[in-house]
Parts: C-alpha cells; structure tokens; sequence
C-alpha cells in the first residue's frame, strides 16, 4: 500500500483500564445511548474510585509483572493486551510495528520518590539504579514495547488532554509515510498520591472526579477502498488558540471542527454524535460546539461524566465510547462521529471517526 492509498486509519482490537472495569464490558454498561441524557451520571462512590486495584493487574500480567515496573507502565501494558486479546497472533509483524503513547507529565510519583530517594538516603546519595528509567516521561512506552517485543517507532507525547487526538494522529503520520505498518496508540495516567497533591495547576484536573487508567488500540492504515470493520479515523487535527480565554479557546475549536471535516470529506451537517470532553474551560468547549450541535443536531455524548477525569487517557476513552456507541446503533455505524478536546492552556483538537 503505497503512501497515497492510505486515506485513514482502522482501530483493530481496543481495550480500556480504570478503577471501574478493565475491558470492555464494563464501559458498554455505563454508556447509554439510548438514554435522555445518553450517558449515567458519575457514581456517588467516585471519590473511593481513583485508584485501580494495581495487584490484580500484576497478578494478571504474571511473574513477568516485576515490581521495577510503575504504575504507568503496569496500567499500559494491561491495556495492550486487552487490545491484542482480538486479534490473531499469527499476523503479527513486530519489526514493522510501532507505538504512540500519550501522558500528562509521565509518573510524578517515580518521579518524585526517586529523587526524595537523593535527599534522604546517606552519601554518596544512594539511589536504586533500576528505578531510575521509571522517571523519564517515555517508560512506560518503552516498557511495553519491550514487554510485547516491538521494534518499531516509539513516541511520547506529553499532550494532556489532547494527548489522545495527538497520539492517533501521529499514528495516522508514521503508516501515512510507510514508518510502520501496524501502531499501537495508548495512553496511561496515575493518581497517586502526588499527582492528587499537586492539584489542578500540575495535572489538568477538571471538574470530574480525578481517577487514573490507560487505554489502548491497535491499528493500521487502511486504504480508501477498502473496509475496516473495526471503526475508522478518517482526519484528525490540533491546533492552538491565540490566546487561553474561553472566547479564543472557542473560535479555535469551532475552527478545527470546520477544517477537519472538511480533510475528511464531510459536512458538518453529516455528524451523527458528538463526543467531548468535560467541560472546564469556562464554558468554551461548549460555545466552539455550539453551532455543530444546534445545527446538525447530533447526539452527544461526554464520557468523563461517566468515568471521570483521567487526563490524557481522556481522548482514547471518548474514542471507546463512539466505539460503544455504535456498537449499540449498528445501523449508523456509516455516520460519521466528531470527537474534540480543549486544553485550558490553549490548544484544542478534533479527529472524526466512523464505525463502519
């Protein structure tokens, strides 16, 4: 498939991981689009949920789980496997497959029990060597890739709330310019102790509830022609608003909407749902969506109101639940769904999907 084929990028396996389910199930559970409201609010018992329960996910991983591995990377490579538990081994090509994985700032508690580990231990400042690759924002990237045996290329992007559209279209660049074949996109994020310390001004936090997790999906580039029943990225695009005030944060957005329906030949008219994100930049992501969803009247969906706010893991997840969707309207899996996130500090993203 040369470079010009490539006109998208199909989702073949996809799995989440938070304090409420690993997998799928749990999410097809919560998520109802048929409802009113198209979603169930927030449990009561969130603020008890923000944590996952990071034994049972070591268990599952095996003796090969080492404790040298953090939070990050342990929720990561959970997620991977879950996504590689839909597809056949034996296609696998591990020299010809890649990994694009979204954070925050990586693990600030690695991070910040590494160094405390200098302050406190006696000279000459003894530290564990092994923990040390846990504090660069990368790890948990590299770790998968080393867990899973990929070759290919390996990115960090430290996108924040945007992290997931970034990813997915970083992915859609490495296949587009024939870097690989097949790219694994994920993300993770923690909520110890620090990032919860450390509050909004460090970790993005929104109104919804702080929780932690990782998501991840296999994918490969698809050709115009051919048809990719898994669901399909067909554009995605970021950009940065002139300034960080709401009304700037909202001409952005309305912007990119408009520009990447357009690389992916639609009209904003054909939208079938929406799905944003929490809505804590007073009131812009709302206003840039304004005349998407008075106009074509989609559905619309917001998951973190369900799920809670897991920062970069933010986008996959609103990805996850499009999936849900329709899954649950098969007969609009054709339509086209606009997926957008804003970062308070000012930028914004859009990609737009089908679930064919």
């Amino acid at each position: 498939m040369s470079s010009a084929d490539v006109v998208g990028l199909e989702l073949l396996g996809w799995s989440v991981v938070t304090p409420r389910g690993i997998g799928r199930g749990w999410l097809q559970d919560m998520i109802d689009i048929d409802d009113p409201n198209h979603e169930k609010s927030l449990p009561a018992d969130s603020a008890d949920m923000a944590q996952v329960d990071i034994g049972r996910v070591r268990d599952f991983l095996g003796r090969r789980g080492g404790s040298y591995l953090n939070r990050s990377a342990v929720l990561l490579i959970r997620a991977v496997q879950g996504a590689l538990d839909d597809l056949d081994p034996a296609g696998r090509d591990d020299d010809r497959t890649g990994m694009v994985v979204g954070t925050t700032a990586g693990s600030i508690e690695s991070i910040s029990e590494f160094y405390r580990e200098t302050i406190v231990n006696e000279r000459p400042y003894l530290v564990d060597p092994l923990r040390f690759p846990n504090t660069v924002m990368n790890s948990a990237a590299g770790e998968a890739a080393i867990w899973f045996g990929y070759t290919g290329p390996n990115t960090t992007l430290a996108g924040g709330p945007l992290a997931g559209i970034q990813a997915i279209e970083h992915a859609m660049r490495l296949t587009r310019r024939g870097r690989a074949d097949t790219v694994v996109v994920g993300g993770a994020d923690e909520c110890s102790v620090f990032d919860r310390a450390l509050g909004s001004a460090w970790t993005g936090s929104t109104g919804a509830s702080a929780t932690e997790g990782a998501a991840a999906f296999v994918t490969r580039a698809v050709a115009g022609s051919a048809s990719a029943p898994g669901g399909r990225v067909l554009a995605a695009r970021t950009a940065t608003a002139a300034g960080a005030d709401p009304d700037s944060l909202a001409s952005a957005l309305d912007e990119v909407v408009r520009c990447v329906a357009a690389d992916a030949g639609i009209g904003t008219d054909d939208i079938w749902l929406v799905v944003s994100g929490c809505d804590d930049t007073g009131g812009a992501e709302a206003a840039g969506l304004s005349g998407l969803l008075t106009s074509a009247r989609p559905r619309h969906l917001m998951p973190r109101r369900v799920v809670g706010d897991v920062r970069s893991v933010s986008g996959f997840l609103q990805v996850a639940a499009a999936l849900v969707a329709y899954g649950a309207c098969r007969e609009s899996r054709s339509r086209p769904t606009m997926i957008t996130s804003v970062d308070p500090n000012g930028a914004v993203g859009a990609l737009v999907m089908r679930g064919e």
